[in-house]
């Protein structure tokens, strides 16, 4: 039996780049007057997003995740902290890449409109999964 030793890299080097064909990661667009603190999941790392003070609003990107088991993708954006008993809606873009490529984008709203009544039917936790 032939060993051929010339096509050992070749192989490693294949093997390796399509283990790592799954990079995800989020872009999150924030446009709000209300201060918030947002979390970001997605099964694997728990992020934090900071709209306090002078910034609450802006664009965040999320940590690129290099993921290789199952097929799919699962995500969660919650509001962790809001301003003490605030009423106001904050709009949120989330949009959701895999391999530097757009997978989707979804567009909704977290806060409340009265004390006990949601802007949106999202409540304050969005979920998202592809």
């Amino acid at each position: 039996m032939k060993i051929y030793y010339f096509l050992i890299p070749i192989i490693l080097i294949c093997f390796s780049s399509c283990l790592n064909m799954n990079e995800w990661y989020a872009e999150i667009d924030v446009n709000s007057n209300i201060e918030s603190v947002l979390y970001y999941n997605n099964g694997y790392s728990l992020e934090e997003f900071d709209f306090r003070g002078e910034n609450t609003s802006g664009s965040v990107t999320t940590n690129v995740l290099e993921e290789v088991r199952g097929l799919s993708y699962t995500y969660f954006l919650q509001i962790y902290e809001m301003g003490q008993m605030e009423i106001g809606c904050i709009d949120i873009t989330l949009r959701i890449y895999k391999n530097g490529k757009l997978k989707t984008t979804e567009n909704f709203e977290f806060g409340y409109i009265s004390p006990d009544d949601y802007c949106s039917q999202y409540g304050n936790v969005f979920v998202g999964e592809l």
